[in-house]
């Protein structure tokens, strides 16, 4: 599972990283030519930025979560040892006799 969160997290990484580039080739390609029009420009710049704020967002949340399956991982060998020490003490309810 960690792998598998590490993959997500390399493949946002690299996304965020292509959006930089495009955002920065966009707009200086877009600063020389006068042919794209102000609000076309302003929505492409707009999805670019919200497309990389998403993949912050991402990040973090794969980073948050690895990190909490790691720590419960970390306290599976003694909540076990906890759960088969009083598995045994349970109380046993009585069947009424009818």
């Amino acid at each position: 599972m960690a792998s598998q969160m590490d993959e997500i997290m390399e493949t946002e990484t690299s996304l965020s990283s292509i959006l930089s580039s495009l955002q920065r080739r966009l707009e200086k390609a877009l600063s020389s030519s006068e042919t794209v029009s102000t609000p076309l420009r302003r929505d492409m710049s707009e999805v670019i930025k919200a497309n990389m704020q998403r993949t912050r967002v991402v990040q973090e949340q794969v980073c948050e979560s690895r990190e909490c399956c790691m720590h419960l991982f970390e306290h599976k060998t003694r909540v076990r040892d906890i759960v088969t020490r009083y598995v045994g003490k349970r109380q046993v309810k009585k069947r009424e006799i009818r």
